[in-house]
């Protein structure tokens, strides 16, 4: 197995796996407190925009909190697309073959 194939492979494991965690009864639960519980990004942002970082190290960490946040929740749709997007190359790497 090359090491492309290994990477399609992996990528495609994780995909299965991620999307599997999104259907378990915890991960709304996770969303739930990620978004709107008390340090959720809704609230994260409303006191971001109402300019509750008084310097611009802890307005970047805020930022950064709330990429945190999202680049979480969004990991299941990315590894998916990362993993469609290989395994689309691969194929056309095979019919160019």
């Amino acid at each position: 197995m090359s090491e492309e194939e290994e990477v399609l492979r992996g990528l495609i494991e994780q995909a299965h796996l991620l999307d599997e965690l999104t259907r378990h009864p915890g991960w709304e639960v996770l969303e739930d407190f990620c978004l709107r519980g008390p340090q959720g990004s809704a609230n994260k942002q409303k006191a971001l925009v109402n300019g509750a970082a008084k310097t611009l190290e802890e307005y970047k960490e805020r930022c950064g909190e709330l990429r945190g946040i999202h680049f979480v929740l969004d990991a299941p749709k990315m590894v998916d697309q990362l993993a469609v997007a290989a395994r689309l190359r691969s194929e056309e790497k095979l019919g160019a073959a």
